[in-house]
Parts: structure tokens; C-alpha cells; sequence
């Protein structure tokens, strides 16, 4: 779905938009100009063209989709990125006594951003690159209970099947708001060739988790996790209207 104009964000609903880097690539000044101090040391820190687009896009995408629902310019959106463990600003993007909830994660040439209200989101994506080898991973990502089904998988599967499992943890714990600072077989899932679901929690109710598939296009897989009620729709949109209309493209 691409529009314009962000849809109103009602209770139960959640946005997820959908941006490529190359496809606002003219934009990406425009974009560059709302990073704030914090934002841009970060970028500072990126030596690579493509993470660097990302990221733009990423935090500029954040406070669009925010500022949609706070019927307030993107500029004036600040967000909070607090890590419980350092000083350093890489936690869950947040926008303190605002009901919107945000997720954020980009990879390959796909960026995404979840938007609610009032309950937490995780969104993740991760680019199939052939490269990946899962092997060296399982014993560090997987329970005994996943490793067994990835293995049970043919060959050629695993690697998908592997990412599967990736972004479907990787977005619960971006719900939850701990993210990559614990390990993640403290969550179990659903395997690939299944519904995803929340099997296992340490600490945590999985039923108090709501987990979908969303649709990155070719050469991506990417997973919403939803803290409460499962969401009554999710509407997956494209950004690039979105951030082309703001910019006055």
C-alpha cells in the first residue's frame, strides 16, 4: 500500500513503513537535516556509504511516522534512546508522555518502522546474503528445540530457516525493550515452516506476546512481535510517499 499522508493510527492498528535508501536516495539531505547532536556523533561513526544511508533514513523515517500521529512537525519530534547497561544513546527509540510506541531496524536495502499506541512493538529485518553461514551461530541463537528443527531442515532451506528464527527472537526482544543485550535462547519461537508464535519467555509470559510475519520483498524476512493483545490489523506502507510529500517532492 503507498500513500501520501500518513493513516491515522487507532488503538489496535499497527503501521509498519517500508523504506529503501536508494529509492529516496535525492532526499537523503533533506532527511540528513533532522538528526540531532546525537544522532549525527552516531553517524559519524558509520564508515560504510550503505550503513550510513541507513541510518539517515532510519531516524528520519522514526520521526515522520511519529510526527504523523503527534500532528506535529518531524523536526519537533524528540526522541529518547536510553541503554539500560551505558550512557550511550542505542536503546529503544521512545518519545517520553507519548502514547506512540516505535521499533526500528533496517538491513540490506530495506529499512522499517513499527508505529503503535500504547502497546509495545518490535519490528526486524534481516537481507538473505549467501554468505551466511548458520552453523557457527545455532549454539548461541537457537534452543536445543530450534536447532533440532533448522537441522531437520533440507540444506538449501537453512539459511532462510535460520533468519526466520533471527528476526522472529531479534522483534521480541525489541518489544520487551532488552533487545540484543541478552542472549536469545532466552526466547523460543516457531520454526520456519510454521505460524510464528512465542513458545518460551525467560523471564516472561509468551502468551502475553503477539508475533506475525511481515512482507520485506525479495531477498529479505522480517518479523513483528506486538506486547498485549494481538494487533486487530497491520498495515504494511510504503515510506518513500511518505517522506517525498514531507520533503515537498
Amino acid at each position: 500500500l503507498t500513500v501520501g499522508r500518513a493513516p491515522v493510527l487507532v488503538s489496535g492498528v499497527v503501521h509498519v513503513w517500508w523504506a529503501a535508501p536508494e529509492a529516496v536516495a535525492p532526499l537523503l539531505g533533506d532527511l540528513h537535516d533532522l538528526l540531532d547532536d546525537s544522532e549525527r556523533d552516531r553517524l559519524d561513526r558509520l564508515r560504510r556509504p550503505a550503513d550510513r544511508d541507513r541510518f539517515v533514513v532510519g531516524c528520519a523515517l522514526l520521526k515522520h511516522a511519529a510526527a504523523a500521529q503527534l500532528d506535529t512537525a518531524p523536526s519537533a519530534v524528540r526522541l529518547v534512546r536510553r541503554c539500560p547497561d551505558c550512557d550511550r544513546p542505542h536503546g529503544k527509540p521512545t518519545i517520553p508522555g507519548s502514547e506512540v510506541e516505535l521499533s526500528l531496524a533496517h538491513s540490506g536495502d530495506r529499512v522499517a518502522v513499527a508505529v503503535a499506541l500504547g502497546t509495545p512493538v518490535g519490528v526486524d529485518v534481516e537481507q538473505v546474503l549467501p554468505t551466511l553461514d548458520p552453523a557457527p551461530l545455532v549454539g548461541t541463537v537457537l534452543t536445543a528445540r530450534e536447532a533440532a528443527a533448522l537441522a531437520a531442515l533440507p540444506a538449501a532451506s537453512r539459511r532462510t530457516g535460520f533468519l526466520h528464527y533471527w528476526t522472529r527472537k531479534e522483534a521480541v526482544l525489541k518489544a520487551t525493550g532488552e533487545g540484543l543485550r541478552v542472549s536469545m535462547r532466552h526466547v523460543e519461537v516457531t520454526g520456519p515452516l510454521e505460524p510464528p508464535r512465542v513458545l518460551a519467555l525467560n523471564p516472561g509470559r509468551p502468551e502475553e506476546i503477539a508475533l506475525l510475519g511481515l512482507d520485506a520483498g525479495h531477498g529479505h524476512i522480517a518479523a513483528l512481535a506486538v506486547i498485549g493483545q494481538a494487533p486487530s490489523q497491520v498495515l504494511e506502507l510504503d515510506a518513500a510517499a511518505l517522506l517525498h510529500e514531507a520533503a515537498g517532492s
